[in-house]
Order: C-alpha cells, then sequence, then structure tokens
C-alpha cells in the first residue's frame, strides 16, 4: 500500500473506499460507508483523514 511505504505506518490504521462521482446508486453506499468510518475513529478516540483520489497523483491508496 503507498501509504505505509511512504511513512503511513505512523498511522493507527490506514483504509480505502472508492466511489464514483457519476453513479449515485453505487456512491451513496460508499459514501455512508465512509462517513461510518469516520465516526468509528472519532469512537477510539482518533482522527480520520479523507484524501480524495483526485489530489493523490497515482489515483489509489
Amino acid at each position: 500500500m503507498q501509504m505505509r511505504k511512504t511513512g503511513g505506518n505512523e498511522f493507527r490504521a490506514i483504509r480505502v473506499a472508492t466511489w464514483r462521482e457519476d453513479w449515485p446508486d453505487k456512491r451513496d453506499p460508499w459514501i455512508e460507508k465512509v462517513r461510518t468510518m469516520v465516526k468509528e475513529a472519532q469512537k477510539q478516540a482518533g482522527s480520520a483523514l479523507v484524501i480524495s483520489a483526485r489530489i493523490n497523483y497515482e489515483r489509489r491508496a
């Protein structure tokens, strides 16, 4: 995983999710899953950092 290879070992966990903005019926469930990931991080006294693939040079995690 790119995040671990580039120094991401300091993160407690790395989660990956993908959705297509042009497919609302497939996008909406994934957005809810990401929101759930963020809530779970908060419950565990953590923070969540959500990074769009648009700003990720290689377009993958």
